[in-house]
C-alpha cells in the first residue's frame, strides 16, 4: 500500500508543476524501484532471451516488443516480483501516469475486497544509463487467480467468441464450451445466476463504478471461470484491445445484476472527501485516510434457479417451505445431485446415503447434517460439496466413508468433502477412507472442527486454503500425506493427535500462521513444518517416533523464509531434530537454533524424508 500511496502523491507533484505545452516528459523518480536488463530493449528486433535484475534477484526472461511497450516472461521456475508474466506499459506523460496510478489503487482494493485484482507496479527501467518509467501489469497465467486466493481456472476475454488466455493443466483437453453457455444466456435459455457469480460480478462492477463512474477508461474486461463454483467472475486490465465490450454491456443490462449493483453501492463505505479526490485525481491530502470497507449485509436473497435440471434433487428430498429433508431414510444415489441456492438441506436421524456409479451431492445451499452416514459402497462416489452457500452449515455426528473427489464437467475439486465460501461447524464426525488429494477441504471460509476423526486417507487429511478456523480435540490417523495442511490461513490446533502421518503432520504454507497447543505427533515423517513466509507457534506438545521434528524453508520463489517458535516441547526417537533453511528460523524455549541447511527442499518430498505430493 505504501507504494500505491506514493504513486498518488507523485501524481499531485506532477499535476502542480506540469507544463501544459509538454506532451511527453521524463517521468522518473528515485523513489521508484528500478529494474535493469542486459540489453537495451529499445533495440530489440524480435523476441529475445536476456537477463533482468530487480533488487537481489536476477532471472532469465523472454522479452517481445508490443505497441504499448513490451511483454516479459520469466523463464524456468523463477519469478520476478512474485509473478511469471508482465506487460510493460511505457508511461508517456503525467496524465497517463495519473490514470495508471488510479488503476493501481483500484486493483489493490479490488483484491483486498475479495474480487480479482491485478498485480501492478511502477518501475524505472534502465536503458544504458537512462531511465524510463514503466507500468508493470501481470499477464494472463495462474498467478492472477492464485494471487487472489482462488483455484486455477480458465481466463478468457470475449469478442463475439471467447478467447482463452489461460487453461489450467487439469482442464486442458476437456470439452468446456464457454461460448455455448454464454449464447444460451444471450438467448434466455440459461439464467444469469447459472452463468455468473452474481454476488462477485455485481460487487466488482459497483466498486468499479465508484472509482470510474461507469467509464471504462481504456480498460479491457476479462473473465475467470471458477472451477469450484462453475461460475464466471469479472476483472479488468490496462487496455490492450483484447476484446470489445459486448459481453460487459450485456451484463450491465441484466436486471438481476443491475439490482445487485445498486445493493452493493449501498454497502460500500468510503470517506466522502476521499472518493471525490479519487475521481478528481487529487488524493494527496487524503492519501493517509485511504480505506475501503464493505459492510456485510446478512440478508442474502438467493435465487432458486435450477441450473442443472438434468441432475435433479427433488426425488431424494422432502420439500417443506425452504427446507429439503432426508429424515431417517436409506437412499442409494447413482447419478449427480445438484441442489440450487435458496434452501436449507437437512439430513438427519440415522439417514444413510450410498453414492454409487460416480454419484455426488453438490449444494449451493447451506446444510445441516446430524446423526447420519454418507458413503460409497463401490468406491466411486465423488463426494459431498457445499459451494457458495453464503450461510453457516453444521455437521454433527456424521460419518463420511470411502469417498473420492469431484471431477465432473468443468468442476475439478481435490477433496471428498468440500466447503467453498461456505462457513461450517463440524462436531463428533468421522472422515474415513478418502481416496483423493484431500479428505476435507475448506476454501475461503471460516470453520470450527472439533471432536472428530480423519483416518486412512490416500493423501492429505485436512486442507484449508485462505480460511481461518479452530481444530480442537481431533485425531488424524494413517494419513497418506499431510495431516493438517493450510495455505494463506490462520488456524488454532488444540488438544489434537497426529498418528502415522506419511509426510508432514502440521504444515503451514503461503503466509499462514498456525498456533498449536497440547498436540501429540507420533509416527510422522516430519512433525512441524513452516514454509513460504509462514509461522508456526507450538507449545506444551510432544513429538515422538518422527523422522524430522522441525522444518522451516522456502518452497516457492514468490514467497520467503519461515519461522517456528517452540516452547515446552518434548521430542524423542527422531533422525533429525531440525531442517532449517538459511533465512528461516527456529526458536526453542526462546533460544534461536543456529543449524542451517542450503536448499532444504532437496531433502523433502520423498527424496530423503516425507512423500511426493500426489494429486
Amino acid at each position: 500500500m505504501k507504494g500505491i500511496l506514493f504513486a498518488f502523491l507523485f501524481c499531485i507533484l506532477l499535476s502542480s508543476c506540469e507544463n501544459q505545452q509538454v506532451t511527453k516528459i521524463n517521468l522518473t523518480n528515485d523513489a521508484f524501484s528500478k529494474i535493469s536488463f542486459t540489453h537495451d530493449l529499445r533495440k530489440l528486433k524480435k523476441e529475445t532471451k536476456l537477463y533482468c535484475s530487480y533488487k537481489s534477484d536476477e532471472v532469465q526472461v523472454k522479452v517481445s516488443e508490443k505497441n504499448y511497450g513490451y511483454n516479459l516472461k520469466v523463464k524456468n521456475k523463477a519469478t520476478i516480483i512474485s509473478r511469471k508474466k508482465y506487460e510493460m506499459h511505457e508511461v508517456k506523460d503525467s496524465s497517463h501516469f495519473k490514470s495508471l496510478a488510479k488503476l493501481n489503487v483500484f486493483q489493490a482494493i479490488a483484491g483486498e475486497s475479495g474480487y480479482i485484482g491485478i498485480k501492478s507496479k511502477f518501475l524505472n527501467v534502465e536503458f544504458g544509463g537512462e531511465k524510463q518509467l514503466y507500468f508493470f501489469q501481470e499477464g494472463f497465467d495462474k498467478y492472477i487467480v492464485e494471487g487472489n486466493k482462488n483455484r486455477e481456472g480458465i481466463l478468457f476475454t470475449f469478442d463475439n467468441n471467447a478467447k482463452i488466455h489461460f487453461t489450467p493443466k487439469g482442464l486442458q483437453g476437456k470439452n468446456i464450451d464457454i461460448n455455448k453457455r454464454i449464447q444460451d444466456w444471450y438467448d434466455g435459455k440459461l439464467a444469469t445466476a447459472c452463468l455468473f457469480d452474481v454476488k462477485k460480478v455485481s460487487g466488482y462492477l459497483a466498486l468499479f463504478d465508484a472509482f470510474y463512474g461507469g467509464e471504462t477508461q481504456n480498460l479491457d474486461f476479462a473473465f475467470y471461470l471458477n472451477p469450484v463454483s462453475n461460475l464466471i467472475e469479472v476483472f479488468c486490465k490496462k487496455g490492450n484491445a483484447y476484446a470489445k465490450e459486448e459481453l460487459l454491456n450485456k451484463i450491465l443490462t441484466d436486471n438481476l445484476i443491475l439490482s445487485k449493483i445498486s445493493k452493493h453501492k449501498s454497502e460500500y463505505s468510503l470517506n466522502k472527501k476521499l472518493i471525490e479526490s479519487i475521481k478528481n485525481h487529487k488524493v494527496g491530502k487524503y492519501a493517509g485516510e485511504l480505506s475501503w470497507s464493505i459492510s456485510e449485509n446478512k440478508e442474502h436473497t438467493q435465487s432458486k434457479d435450477n441450473c442443472y435440471p438434468n441432475y435433479d434433487f427433488s426425488s431424494f428430498f422432502n420439500l417443506e417451505g425452504d427446507k429439503l429433508t432426508i429424515d431417517g431414510k436409506e437412499i442409494e444415489i447413482n447419478s449427480p445431485v445438484i441442489i440450487p441456492s435458496g434452501y436449507v438441506v437437512e439430513i438427519k436421524n440415522q439417514s444413510k446415503i450410498n453414492l454409487i456409479q460416480g454419484a455426488f451431492i453438490l449444494s449451493y445451499s447451506p446444510v445441516e447434517l446430524k446423526n447420519s452416514f454418507i458413503e460409497s459402497s463401490d468406491s466411486t462416489g465423488r463426494g459431498f460439496h457445499v459451494i457458495n452457500a453464503n450461510a453457516l452449515s453444521s455437521i454433527d455426528s456424521v460419518i463420511f466413508s470411502n469417498l473420492k473427489n469431484l471431477d465432473f464437467l468443468t468442476w475439478k475439486l481435490p477433496s471428498a468433502v468440500t466447503f467453498y465460501e461456505s462457513p461450517v461447524k463440524i462436531y463428533n464426525s468421522q472422515f474415513l477412507g478418502a481416496n483423493c488429494e484431500d479428505a476435507l477441504n475448506i476454501f475461503r471460509a471460516d470453520y470450527h472442527l472439533e471432536s472428530s476423526i480423519i483416518q486412512n486417507t490416500f493423501s492429505d487429511a485436512f486442507d484449508a486454503d485462505f480460511s481461518n478456523g479452530i481444530i480442537k480435540n481431533c485425531k488424524i490417523i494413517d494419513s497418506g500425506n499431510d495431516g493438517v495442511d493450510v495455505s494463506g490461513s490462520h488456524v488454532e490446533i488444540i488438544d489434537c493427535e497426529f498418528i502415522r502421518i506419511a509426510d508432514k503432520a502440521i504444515s503451514a504454507g503461503e503466509n499462514s500462521t498456525i498456533d498449536v497447543k497440547n498436540a501429540l505427533i507420533k509416527g510422522a515423517s516430519l512433525g512441524v513444518v513452516a514454509k513460504d513466509l509462514s509461522k508456526v507457534n507450538i507449545e506444551s506438545s510432544k513429538i515422538t517416533e518422527s523422522e524430522v521434528v522441525f522444518c522451516a524453508f522456502q518452497k516457492k520463489k514468490e514467497f520467503g523464509p519461515s519461522k517456528i517458535n517452540a516452547s515446552e516441547i518434548t521430542y524423542d526417537l527422531y533422525k533429525e531434530e531440525n531442517l532449517i533453511e538459511k533465512g528461516s528460523s527456529l526458536k526453542i524455549d526462546g533460544k534461536k537454533v543456529h543449524n542451517y541447511r542450503d536448499d532444504v527442499r532437496k531433502y523433502l518430498y520423498g527424496n530423503e524424508y516425507g512423500k511426493k505430493t500426489v494429486k
